[in-house]
């Protein structure tokens, strides 16, 4: 049992999310909206849900969507994001504007969402197109910024279908995992791309798997020198 930070009450673990994100739209008693979102920071106020049952849908793909479409609901008569970039910055001032633009606190990632870009005459639903490739991409090649001595700051490392999280210290206390963990559901809430190539035994964790129980192949090793060594007493798929 777990209690919701908005009403108090007491609720199962598991059902908590929705209450409180329920909860937080009704504005009862001294609860205001902004009250509410400031006890929820972060991604948690993403799930600002009403009375939609997407959660309940069996179709994955037809459940996300109708997730989407209910937040984007809620909160599309909300003042809108500014997200800008200036075309003839350095690669890294560029990346920088994305980072900076994600690490702020307390923002309603559901709201309407216009993008700049400076330098450009491009306006409207194809410049949000661009800056959602783009910051895919960068999650996937990595970042123009030099983070611990690296001219390229890459997040996540191995091969297409096997990456891994980088063991990196310092990305972890820099907040970049939690950028782009915002990242990857602000682009899922305004149908941009969706971040691909992870390995499944990543994926069986993020989704509350154990990771005692992760299937784990001789491919999820990053360090091709560290995986040749291993490969002659390693079988090609074994359990963690």
């Amino acid at each position: 049992m777990q209690e919701c930070p908005v009403c108090a009450k007491i609720f199962p673990t598991e059902d908590i999310e929705v209450h409180a994100s329920s909860c937080g739209e009704i504005s009862t008693g001294p609860h205001s909206t902004e009250e509410v979102n400031e006890t929820m920071p972060g991604p948690s106020t993403l799930y600002s849900s009403g009375s939609d049952d997407w959660y309940k849908i069996c179709d994955a793909s037809k459940a996300i969507s109708r997730c989407a479409d209910h937040f984007l609901q809620i909160h599309a008569m909300e003042n809108p994001l500014l997200l800008k970039m200036d075309l003839r910055d350095s690669p890294a001032e560029k990346d920088m504007a994305l980072i900076s633009f994600y690490k702020r606190p307390n923002v309603q990632w559901a709201c309407p969402l216009n993008c700049r870009l400076e330098g450009d005459v491009a306006v409207g639903l194809g410049v949000n197109r661009f800056f959602f490739s783009t910051i895919l991409e960068k999650l996937k090649s990595g970042f123009s910024i030099n983070f611990g001595n690296s001219i390229v700051t890459r997040l996540f490392e191995g091969e297409p279908g096997h990456w891994v999280p980088s063991a990196s210290l310092f990305l972890v206390e820099s907040d970049m995992f939690l950028v782009a963990g915002r990242m990857i559901g602000h682009s899922f809430l305004h149908g941009g791309p969706r971040l691909s190539g992870l390995s499944p035994a990543v994926i069986h964790v993020l989704f509350g798997g154990s990771p005692e129980t992760a299937t784990i192949t001789l491919e999820d090793c990053p360090d091709l020198d560290i995986r040749e060594t291993i490969s002659p007493v390693c079988p090609p798929i074994h359990k963690n």
